[in-house]
């Protein structure tokens, strides 16, 4: 039987601080004041938004915040 622990993340189109770029992202919220940001490759990408394409428990968000990639 596997276990695991639930975490709270989202697929984010973000801005990179640096370049002013447009890239996607998945946010993991880890605890109330810690987030670990994971960088998808294009074919990371691609295969969430085909598994989870017209899933009411994914949401495709725009994020205001910025970050140095």
């Amino acid at each position: 039987m596997a276990t695991g622990i639930n975490l709270n993340a989202r697929l984010e189109q973000r801005t990179s601080a640096k370049t002013g770029q447009l890239y996607w992202c998945v946010s993991i919220q880890l605890t109330q004041d810690t987030e670990k940001v994971v960088f998808l490759e294009p074919a990371e990408l691609e295969l969430v938004k085909l598994t989870y394409s017209g899933s009411s428990k994914v949401k495709l968000s725009s994020s205001s915040s910025s970050s140095e990639n």
